[in-house]
């Protein structure tokens, strides 16, 4: 099952919490005249033990009208700078959730095997810190080791979805209501957990083919600057952009916006006019007619990768648009679901069409093979990497 199925299947169960990337470098599949194969890496897995810092708090205290009061948070100092570069991922034949240190990534290693102690919403807060949200506890911040874990948010223990500050100072995240056609946006700062402001709920609705999947979005994001925060889900329930502290700078409400991403000072999304930018209080239609799919940024901004499907949700196709330019060129076709490991390296999954033997709910095409590629030199590698979740660092 590739990632985006992954992803969809564990949010259409969930919204109440769950899931699942596969190995780093393998051998070249196709590699320029000079150009080495980075090498696997054999370095074993550690295991991590839970524990927490204080006493667990009931779920059915993040469904109360008490989370709509100010709660007390923890307070977190302004993270170091760092030049790590980590993925949170899993691996060829485990749903393990793996800390991998891609720095020298000819020599990858695992930091840490976490198995169950996060989910597939987890996120770098920093380059020694992972945070995910327990539908039991609430929301958690923990060392990279998954232990011991701080609960920043009781009130958070349905939160999804979530985003840290590039500081890691801040952290917000949107909260469904005994209301199911609310929903309220939760900032946490300065040792205090608040709510900012409301918004429609995510629609209650499956998500069965491909058709739906490669439009459904959750994404709650920081700007890369720290200066504005955005919220696009499905489409359905709308886009927000508000500032660092709260106050909102643009509303889009309805069934259009989708697949956002920032780079840089932009704002990027899909809609049905193709995908548009925001910028400064401006917004503009970048790339007319182009439906993107789960766009990512590189780390170092200036670069988006995104998916694009054939008429009939059929052939999958890769692209990179250069945000200073505004110009796309196709880096590779019947893969999919891309992702920025660095600012050199992507990460995809191979397609092929159906077969008569093979099982194909979703679509006319079946994940096969992961692959990385090399922006520098265009080769092509096989992965063991299934699945990547996040990466550190976040887009520039």
């Amino acid at each position: 099952m590739r990632a985006g199925w992954l992803r969809i299947a564990a949010v259409a169960g969930l919204l109440a919490i769950s899931c699942g990337p596969t190995h780093d470098l393998g051998r070249a599949t196709t590699s320029p005249s000079g150009s080495g194969s980075p090498g696997r890496d054999r370095t074993p897995m550690a295991t991590a033990t839970p524990s927490f810092t204080g006493p667990p708090t009931p779920a059915s205290s993040a469904r109360t009208d008490n989370c709509s009061a100010v709660q007390p948070a923890p307070l977190f100092p302004p993270s170091g700078a760092s030049t790590r570069k980590l993925a949170l991922v899993s691996l060829s034949g485990s749903t393990d959730f793996v800390v991998r240190d891609i720095t020298d990534i000819n020599h990858p290693f695992t930091v840490s095997s976490l198995g169950g102690q996060v989910n597939y919403g987890a996120k770098f807060v920093n380059d020694a810190e992972l945070s995910t949200a327990d539908g039991s506890v609430g929301l958690l911040r923990m060392p990279l080791s998954g232990s011991p874990k701080t609960v920043v948010a009781a009130c958070g223990a349905l939160a999804f979805p979530f985003a840290w500050s590039p500081d890691g100072t801040a952290v917000a995240y949107a909260r469904s209501t005994p209301d199911p056609q609310i929903q309220k946006l939760h900032l946490v700062y300065g040792g205090q957990d608040r709510v900012v402001d409301s918004m429609p709920a995510i629609p209650a609705i499956g998500c069965e083919q491909r058709s739906c999947g490669d439009s459904w979005d959750f994404r709650l994001l920081y700007s890369p600057n720290g200066a504005y925060i955005s919220l696009v889900e499905l489409p359905g329930a709308g886009l927000r952009i508000w500032t660092s502290s709260g106050s909102v700078v643009k509303s889009i409400d309805g069934n259009s916006p989708t697949m956002s991403v920032w780079s840089g000072n932009t704002l990027y999304w899909r809609d049905d006019k193709g995908v548009e930018m925001w910028r400064g209080g401006s917004q503009s239609l970048l790339l007319a007619g182009v439906s993107w799919i789960r766009p990512k940024a590189s780390p170092d901004g200036g670069q988006v990768v995104y998916e694009t499907r054939d008429t009939g949700y059929t052939t999958p196709r890769i692209f990179l648009l250069d945000t200073g330019t505004g110009k796309t060129r196709q880096i590779a076709q019947s893969r999919s679901e891309p992702a920025f490991l660095t600012s050199r390296y992507l990460w995809y999954m191979g397609e092929r069409p159906c077969k008569a033997s093979d099982s194909c709910p979703f679509g006319p095409t079946i994940a096969t093979i992961p692959y990385i590629y090399d922006l520098q030199t265009g080769t092509e590698y096989q992965s063991i990497i299934s699945t990547v979740w996040d990466v550190w660092p976040h887009a520039g």
